[in-house]
């Protein structure tokens, strides 16, 4: 049920950031990074992403959550190392903090969501 959830929560972000990157940006603490076309084009791309996977999250049997989960915390763990390598890099403190909330808190949502797949599977 938990892994839905993420889907669900993945789904709507990539769906938000795709169609409002302006908003996203400013949600990520970036306002900056939705003033420019080429900048909304890259935000886009990274709500693709997360569109994708909320969706394949969505749909996927039972059986292929724990790949798929593993496949999300991966990403959220270089979003989360992406972050942390912007703090020397001319990014805010306020937008790293963000960023690197966000991500962390995902990725830990999902290693435990994927941690209780693999737990309910070898019981079985």
């Amino acid at each position: 049920m938990f892994v839905r959830f993420i889907g669900v929560c993945r789904l709507a972000l990539g769906l938000l950031i795709v169609a409002s990157p302006r908003l996203a940006a400013r949600l990520f603490a970036v306002p900056e990074a939705g003033a420019a076309a080429d900048a909304r084009f890259v935000t886009r791309i990274a709500g693709n992403r997360d569109l994708i996977l909320g969706a394949v999250l969505l749909l996927a049997p039972a059986a292929q959550q724990p790949v798929l989960l593993t496949a999300c915390t991966a990403v959220d763990i270089a979003d989360l190392l992406v972050a942390l390598g912007s703090a020397g890099d001319g990014l805010g403190r306020r937008a790293v903090l963000a960023n690197v909330v966000a991500a962390g808190s995902a990725a830990a949502g999902e290693f435990w969501a994927l941690d209780r797949a693999r737990t309910v599977r070898r019981r079985r």
